[in-house]
């Protein structure tokens, strides 16, 4: 995979995020913090094994994802 198709992907990822908040009675909280890091981090394991170059932090930016902050 090239790294336009993991751009659509995160694309993709990150819509998802729009479509829970429209169809679904969840907190944003549920969606940012547990439903879509989940979703990134296995789609993230599925890519990179298509690409030894695959970046997880950048696939995880472009995603929308917010770096949990311990």
């Amino acid at each position: 995979m090239t790294k336009k198709h993991f751009k659509q992907i995160a694309c993709a990822v990150n819509n998802i995020a729009g479509n829970l908040r429209d169809e679904f009675d969840l907190s944003d909280d549920v969606i940012d913090r547990v439903i879509m890091p989940t979703i990134e981090s296995e789609l993230a394991d599925a890519l990179s094994a298509t690409n030894p170059r695959f970046d997880r932090a950048r696939f995880a930016e472009a995603c929308g994802i917010i770096p949990r902050i311990i």
